[in-house]
C-alpha cells in the first residue's frame, strides 16, 4: 500500500512539473504573474468645491420653511455678485423634520428645523476663505467640506493610468526574468482606482460663530491625483 502510494505521488509530482495538473489531462498549467502599480501626482489647485448647509429652526414648520428660504436667496444673490455661475451652484438636499422631546414617556414637538444642503464650485481659489466668509453672515451656518481640484483632472487621470500600467508591467517582466520564464503576455489590466478626488478638508459640523474665523485663514492647499491598476501576465516559455 506505501509503495501505491509512493508512485501515485511521483506520478503527480511529474505531471506537475510538465505543465499537466492533475485531474485534467493534457491541459497545460501556464505559469501567472499578478502584480500592481500606482503613479501620483502633486498638481496646484485651480478650483474648490464648497459643500455648506442652512439651518433654521422655528415654533411652526411654516416660519422654519420662510426663514430658510429668505436666507438662501440673500446667498444666491451674494454669489451671483461673487460671480459664481449657476450651473456651478447645486442644491443637494432639503430637509424638515420634527425637534421632539419627551417628559415622563409624553412626547411632545418643541420646534421645526429645516436643512438646506448646496453646493458651489469656487474658481478663484486664491479667495475661497473670503467667499466663505460672506456667506456666513447670510445663513451658511454649517460649512461641511471644501474639496480642492483641479479642471484638468481627467486628462492628468488618463496619463498616471498609462505610467502605472508601463510600471505594472515592467513589474512582470522582472518577476518573469528572475524566475527564467522568460518572457510574459499581458492578459488583463483591471483599474482599481477612479479620477473623481478624495475630499481634501472635512470641516465637519462647522457652526456659524467658528466657520468664519476658520475662512479667514490662508486657504492654500496641493491636490493629489492618483492612478492604480493590477495586472495580469503569462509567461512565454
Amino acid at each position: 500500500m506505501r509503495k501505491l502510494l509512493f508512485f501515485a505521488l511521483i506520478f503527480i509530482l511529474n505531471a506537475c512539473s510538465e505543465g499537466i495538473p492533475p485531474g485534467h489531462p493534457g491541459e497545460v498549467l501556464v505559469p501567472k504573474i499578478y502584480t500592481s502599480a500606482f503613479a501620483e501626482k502633486r498638481v496646484e489647485p485651480n478650483m474648490a468645491r464648497v459643500t455648506f448647509a442652512v439651518l433654521t429652526r422655528a415654533s411652526q414648520a411654516e416660519k422654519a420653511r420662510n426663514e430658510n428660504a429668505i436666507k438662501v436667496t440673500a446667498i444666491l444673490e451674494k454669489l451671483h455678485n461673487l460671480k459664481i455661475q449657476g450651473e456651478d451652484i447645486q442644491t443637494l438636499d432639503y430637509n424638515l423634520r420634527e425637534i421632539i422631546s419627551y417628559d415622563k414617556g409624553a412626547s411632545k414637538i418643541d420646534a421645526y428645523e429645516v436643512t438646506n444642503r448646496l453646493s458651489i464650485k469656487v474658481l478663484d481659489v486664491k479667495n475661497l476663505g473670503k467667499i466663505v466668509d460672506q456667506l456666513v453672515p447670510l445663513g451658511a451656518n454649517r460649512v461641511e467640506q471644501i474639496e480642492f481640484d483641479i479642471a484638468e483632472r481627467n486628462d492628468v487621470y488618463k496619463e498616471l493610468l498609462e505610467e502605472a500600467t508601463t510600471q505594472a508591467r515592467d513589474k512582470a517582466l522582472h518577476i518573469a526574468e528572475a524566475g527564467g520564464l522568460g518572457k510574459v503576455t499581458v492578459l488583463e489590466v483591471r483599474e482599481e482606482s477612479s479620477a473623481q478626488p478624495p475630499p481634501f478638508m472635512a470641516l465637519g459640523m462647522m457652526r456659524a460663530e467658528g466657520a468664519g474665523a476658520a475662512a479667514s485663514s490662508p486657504m492654500s492647499a496641493s491636490a493629489y491625483v492618483r492612478a492604480q491598476v493590477s495586472l495580469t501576465a503569462k509567461a512565454k516559455n
